[in-house]
């Protein structure tokens, strides 16, 4: 039976209300590490393209972000709240140096290490910022985190496990264990009905954990892909691959 006629009914009213990405309650401070990554479904991009001068407060001290284009940058530490602002830099006509608040972001609760996502939206000047928590042992191993990068509510079935995402949600599959590696994945939107969208074999361990994004190719509609990342170990190099 195809994916998309198994979604009840139910969840369409929840479906169609687009959610804040964390649903994680604020606490006063965390200390975490963390990669960032300048994430844009325009695949014509360049570094011309990067935002500028992009900058956050560790403690008390502003530093700038380390991020490069759909791969994550330098490993940094982030010391302060658990909303988590980034900054422009720039100067007064006197010369004196002035941060400017652009984006923001809750880390989710709990987070030890944690991928910050840029997403740069239609206004050149508007950033968008989306923190996910990579911390071990979340996603445990074998498991797929997964985020929906796409203006249209999805639902995917991977390997006997089921879950729909509204635009922006995160969600974490525990895909049954098999001797296979090999990982089908089907994946439909709702654009008035439910819809077949993207289906994929992946190849996966039960020795790591990965990280998903669900997009739209040069946001051309149609156009889906699934980018997967295959390390989430934060002291190594990410690798990643296109599915």
């Amino acid at each position: 039976m195809p994916l998309y006629r198994t979604i009840h009914l139910l969840t369409l009213a929840s479906l169609l209300t687009i959610p804040g990405i964390s649903q994680a309650q604020s606490q006063p401070n965390i200390s975490a590490r963390f990669g960032t990554l300048f994430w844009s479904n325009q695949t014509e991009k360049s570094e011309q393209d990067f935002p500028q001068g992009l900058y956050f407060k560790d403690g008390n001290d502003y530093t700038k972000l380390d991020y490069q284009y759909t791969q994550i940058g330098k490993i940094q530490t982030y010391r302060g709240p658990n909303e988590m602002v980034i900054y422009t830099r720039s100067t007064d006509q006197n010369g004196a140096v002035q941060f400017t608040s652009v984006s923001q972001c809750t880390i989710p609760a709990g987070s030890s290490r944690f991928f910050l996502f840029l997403l740069p939206q239609k206004d050149k000047n508007s950033l968008r910022t989306v923190a996910v928590n990579i911390s071990p042992n979340r996603p445990k191993n074998g498991s797929l985190l997964m985020i929906n990068l796409t203006p249209y509510p999805m639902a995917a079935r991977i390997r006997g496990t089921e879950s729909t995402l509204k635009p922006g949600e995160i969600t974490v599959f525990d895909p049954k264990k098999s001797e296979n590696q090999a990982l089908p994945v089907q994946i439909s939107i709702f654009d008035e009905e439910w819809k077949p969208a993207y289906s994929t074999v992946a190849r996966i361990s039960e020795t790591r954990p990965y990280l998903s994004v669900f997009y739209m190719e040069n946001n051309q509609k149609g156009a889906y892909r699934l980018r997967i990342f295959r390390n989430l170990d934060m002291l190594n190099v990410t690798q990643s691959g296109e599915s």
